[in-house]
């Protein structure tokens, strides 16, 4: 070839760069008035013209700017920069008229990457396709100095090539065998479909002897794989064992003169359930460079070596361009010399480069622009905290950001995942640009950065929407593997945590940064869990008159039962007594509910084992309230436990909105928010009307960590820490999978109270918190004590109710072994309550008084003071654990009265022989000079209910019996009732007081369906009626009558008397108490007077009427 001087314009040196080097900037390059976002899908040269955006109309040449990138994903790896900073990329602009501004007929065309793209990879072209995204985006900046493509001139070239490399690829994602990870499959083979075949097609026919093909087989884990693939009548065989099951494999075969491949795919299936899939196909091939009359990319290996190289390109037009694209923000237009029916493209160097061939009439358009107001990330003051929520969650983001700002002191950012995308990743969703903007922050500010990220919305394994359109959604950390449910896969947010240079989340790398997710799907579920969350913050439940309010001083232990054959499995109950000593030891003011499950007796059914106590209690003990739950053993995506101790069904009945557990479950799957079509239990329990109001939690199958576990529950109640630093912490100290994750609001403080409840004197004396002290059977104990700060120091200020539980010794307790013999593990509970009493704190101090019962062993051991205060703003926690019980009194006289029990449904109001729905509260008023005994020693002598004369059905209510308020010799016992039958039906209860004599009391009632909502009753009594008389209205609908009116008229319909009695929670609207006047006071006259009644049942208004006569 002829020799040519090498030219290169001013500039193109300077814009050849790496893009992972860039530095963070301060300011977003596209933090302009006016920026179009550009979005496109494939890879080739695009051309925008003044008429696709009106403002480009007079606008400089010089001042058009365009950014973007490639369209790869981000790296999962930190560099030292910015990684894939939105560049100022080169345009050529075409100015008709050469005035040097953008009108009439100009218009602009660049080159862009889709997200599907050949990479070359040593020598070798691979295909990638984003795991995420299916449109790249670029941004057109007005009136911002922008590049131009720039034109070189002839290279002086010693060789001419004539071939490069071709490719083809056929790559659908059909499948993805696991619902996990990024990688889906395509074509699914079975004992019934055991052949495909395939034809993949080469821009050029090929002049090699040999292609080359690269592709990928998978099975779904439970059977071996056999596949052979046959070319041009040329087999090979490929085998994908159940334990490796996905295998890449690489092969050669013939070539021939035509440019379509057909390939022939068999699949020997090793059972009649087998199944396999085909991932891709790829095939390259060496062949003569031909411009096709379209756009056409030009492949290089690096064939060419270090100096310029001339490339013979066939079938070239008269108008023939050629950008060398090998670097997207170093884009320069090579010189294409015609020679004859042929061309001369000449190309800088022989390393490996892409080149694309175009005529300019052959520009794509892209698939939108549309103009956007970028909330320059960049310049942002540092947040402490980041709220990332679609643009339909962003007023509940904002809500939550001011509760945050507000009782906090945050200073909160809230931004939607599409101006992330638009600065830190190309505006393609990508889970890693949360990532890029901490990295932002830290990265300018010298190592500070946001304490925490909170994502709102649900995940998706099939973020692309390849199986159809889902929602809202918000993109989640997928890993790589999606092969196997084995543990070695995770959906996970804790990539975007992990902060500084060189960290990609690996064992010995540490969370900067606590994350959380609200995976919420539409308006009404965000705006309902910030609901629960400004309730929960707000501690409104310290404004109602609540007997449970002491549920802060609860946690609950769960532990799953061995599975037959599993006796490993025992480990649950013994790390959960651990979890339980370590709890003790660090905060003793927490009372601890340990639910073992093979403490209790199992029973079998056709669906398998079950333990209907257990379920039971955990609905009591959650119903109650309790600050933490946490849970060890198997799980799933539905449910808690082999036996499913915890179902959604259960979480959905759960009615403690007011009182919220954080749920810590150490199990498999229960958080698998990514779900496509279904809601997995953490979900369920976030979002059902009461449940939970957090859960750490695993999202793929783990493995229990003890130490981890027992960490972050301590990490949890200690209220220095919130729960994204909980969270964070522990896993920074224990390597556990990505997949245990934190889903709620990380920047939330579990509820524990801020000041303390302090015992300073017992029986008038000060404690003794060394040696204890002393107090004997039957003996009358005085508590006297005060409420002190967070610094220790008194508050005199602080006035309301104080919740007292006094509770017996610990006794020790083993499981029963019930699936595996020798298998009992033993373990300590501190359950039994001797006294409940609810008194008050006058001016930051209080007392109270109790009898020791006589049921408490005569061995002296130690008992435990449980106490809780609020003043309806602060609220204060405290135990007293040094008090010595046991002896006798023997100075006491023993009473010989028996407790007065009083029973109803619902409320007071209540009288045996009414009606009711299915799902009562049993209510009781219980009295006894001396004190009810609720020590519930299992003497007998607890507080029972027998529904219908069933024994075995035998309720124990000692955990729900409160004294009152400054007295207590009296005290009411709450407990929901639920899935009565239709039909009559009795309840008795019975109580006994301190010295073991009883007293009781029983009820007749009726159940009537509440999917028939009426009025049961409408009476009065006396009647006839001289001086007074009672109306009730009694019905079977408390939750769906509203809106109730009395009138009294007398036989000429002239109104004498009206009431609008409340609509309550009761089984009885009033009664009202008509004392035979009008409405002046007057006294009526004797007759017959009509009290005419109206309502309202589910928006339908009714009417009765009865007759009420006055007789004097």
């Amino acid at each position: 070839m002829r020799g040519c001087v090498c030219l290169f314009l001013a500039g193109l040196l300077l814009a050849m760069h790496s893009a992972e080097a860039h530095d963070y900037p301060d300011h977003s390059p596209i933090a302009a008035n006016s920026t179009y976002r550009i979005s496109l899908t494939e890879s080739g040269v695009y051309k925008i013209a003044v008429s696709d955006v009106a403002a480009l109309e007079g606008v400089r040449v010089q001042e058009v700017a365009l950014y973007g990138n490639t369209g790869a994903m981000l790296p999962d790896a930190n560099g030292s920069g910015m990684a894939h900073a939105l560049l100022n990329l080169p345009v050529w602009i075409c100015d008709r008229n050469g005035n040097g501004r953008m009108d009439g007929d100009d218009y602009i065309l660049f080159y862009g990457e889709g997200t599907d793209r050949w990479v070359e990879r040593n020598g070798m072209y691979r295909y990638e396709r984003h795991a995420y995204a299916t449109v790249n985006c670029y941004y057109l900046v007005l009136h911002r100095n922008g590049r131009t493509i720039d034109s070189v001139g002839h290279f002086a070239t010693t060789d001419t090539l004539t071939t490069h490399t071709v490719v083809a690829t056929h790559h659908n994602d059909l499948n993805n065998i696991f619902q996990t990870g990024q990688v889906w499959v395509g074509e699914r083979f079975s004992s019934t479909q055991t052949s495909r075949t395939f034809t993949l097609t080469l821009p050029t026919a090929t002049q090699e002897a040999q292609v080359n093909v690269r592709y990928a087989f998978a099975n779904d884990g439970s059977n071996d794989a056999n596949f052979n693939l046959t070319m041009n009548g040329n087999t090979v065989s490929s085998y994908v064992n159940r334990s490796t099951v996905y295998r890449t494999f690489e092969a050669r075969f013939p070539a021939h003169s035509g440019t379509s491949y057909s390939m022939d795919c068999s699949f020997s299936p090793s059972s009649s359930t087998a199944t396999g899939y085909l991932d891709y196909i790829e095939l390259t091939a060496q062949a003569p460079m031909q411009y096709g009359g379209r756009q056409t990319m030009l492949r290089t290996g690096g064939e060419g070596g270090t100096g310029a190289v001339a490339y013979r390109v066939e079938q070239a037009s008269a108008g023939l361009r050629a950008w060398d694209v090998t670097c997207i923000d170093s884009v320069y237009e090579s010189p294409v010399q015609p020679d004859g029916a042929s061309a001369l493209l000449y190309i800088r160097d022989g390393s490996a480069r892409q080149v694309v061939l175009f005529e300019e009439r052959q520009a794509m358009s892209p698939e939108s622009i549309e103009r956007i107001s970028s909330p320059d990330l960049a310049g942002t003051t540092m947040p402490d905290m980041v709220i990332v929520a679609p643009d339909a969650f962003a007023e509940q983001a904002e809500r939550l950001a001011n509760l945050h700002r507000d009782m906090d002191g945050l200073r909160v950012m809230t931004v939607t995942p599409q101006a992330v995308y638009d600065e830190f990743s190309g505006g393609k969703q990508d889970p890693l640009a949360f990532r890029e903007l901490l990295r932002s922050y830290y990265k300018r500010t010298a190592g500070q950065h946001p304490r925490y990220l909170l994502l709102m919305g649900k995940g998706t394994y099939d973020p692309r929407n390849l199986t159809g359109d889902h929602g809202i959604t918000l993109v989640t950390g997928e890993a790589y593997n999606s092969f196997g449910d084995n543990g070695n896969t995770y959906c996970s947010d804790d990539m975007a945590g992990y902060i500084e240079d060189g960290e990609s989340g690996r064992p010995s790398e540490s969370l900067d940064v606590g994350i959380g997710r609200l995976p919420v799907k539409s308006v009404d579920e965000a705006r309902h869990l910030v609901d629960k969350i400004e309730g929960y913050m707000n501690r409104r439940d310290l404004t109602e008159d609540d007997p449970r309010g002491d549920w802060r001083n609860n946690v609950v232990l769960l532990a799953d039962d061995a599975d037959p054959g599993s006796v490993y499995d025992t480990m649950f109950a013994h790390d959960a007594e651990k979890l339980a000593t370590r709890i003790k030891a660090l905060h003793p003011q927490y009372n601890i509910i340990r639910v073992f499950a093979d403490a209790f007796v199992q029973q079998s059914g056709s669906s398998g084992s079950f333990y209907p106590d257990v379920n039971n209690t955990l609905q009591q003990k959650i119903n109650y309230g309790c600050l933490l739950l946490n849970y060890i053993g198997h799980g799933s995506t539905q449910y808690i436990g082999t036996e499913r101790y915890i179902t959604q069904d259960d979480i959905e009945s759960y009615s403690n909105l007011e009182r919220l557990a954080f749920f810590v479950t150490s199990t498999c799957s229960f958080g698998r928010h990514d779900l496509i079509d279904e809601v997995c239990g953490a979900e369920r329990f976030l979002l059902a009307p009461g449940g939970g109001i957090g859960l750490v939690t695993a999202t793929r199958p783990i493995v229990h960590h003890e130490a981890f576990n027992t960490l972050l529950c301590t990490n949890l109640l200690n209220p220095d820490y919130s729960v994204g630093d909980a969270w964070r912490t522990a896993k920074n100290t224990y390597a556990v999978s990505h997949s245990v994750v934190l889903l709620g609001d990380p920047a939330l403080r579990l509820s524990i109270p801020s000041h303390r409840v302090v015992v300073t004197h017992i029986n008038r004396q000060p404690v003794d918190s060394v040696q204890g002290d002393t107090v004997n059977v039957l003996s009358e104990v005085l508590v006297e004590g005060l409420v002190v700060d967070k610094n220790g120091f008194e508050d005199n200020s602080f006035n309301g109710p104080l919740y007292a539980t006094v509770y017996d010794r610990e006794t020790e307790n083993r499981t029963l072994a019930n699936d595996n013999d020798n298998t009992e593990v033993r373990f300590l509970q501190q359950k039994n309550v001797l006294y409940r009493c609810r008194d008050s704190v006058r001016n930051g101090r209080f007392q109270y008084r109790f009898i020791v019962p006589m049921d408490v062993d005569f061995e002296y051991a130690t008992g435990k003071l449980s106490h809780y205060a609020h003043d309806g703003t602060l609220d204060a926690s405290g135990a007293y654990t040094r008090l010595f019980m046991g002896g006798f009194d023997t100075t006491i006289r023993l009473n010989a009265s028996r407790p007065t029990v009083r029973l109803f449904l619902n409320d007071s109001s209540f009288r045996s022989g009414g009606s009711c729905d299915e799902q009562p509260v049993l209510f009781a008023l219980l009295e006894d000079s001396a004190g009810i005994n609720a020590v519930g020693s299992g003497l007998g002598h607890d507080i029972t209910a027998v529904l219908d004369g069933n024994g075995n059905g035998l309720i124990t209510l000692n955990d729900f019996y409160t004294a009152d308020m400054d007295d207590s010799r009296r005290g009411t016992v709450r407990y929901q009732l639920s899935g009565l039958s239709a039909g009559w039906h009795t309840l008795t209860l019975k109580a006994w007081n301190i010295f073991n004599l009883s007293g009781s009391a029983t009820i007749r009632f009726y159940v009537q369906s509440s999917s028939n909502p009426e009025v049961v009753s409408f009476s009065a009594s006396p009647n006839p009626a001289s001086s007074s008389t009672s109306i009730r209205v009694e019905h079977n609908c408390p939750s769906q009558l509203e809106r109730v009116s009395i009138d009294i008229y007398d036989m000429r319909g002239r109104p004498v008397r009206a009431w609008r009695p409340d609509v309550t929670d009761s089984y009885v609207a009033g009664p009202v108490v008509w004392d035979c006047r009008d409405a002046s006071g007057r006294p009526v006259p004797n007759g017959i007077y009509v009290a005419h009644l109206r309502y309202t049942i589910n928006g339908n208004e009714e009417c009765t009427y009865t007759k009420i006569v006055i007789s004097r």
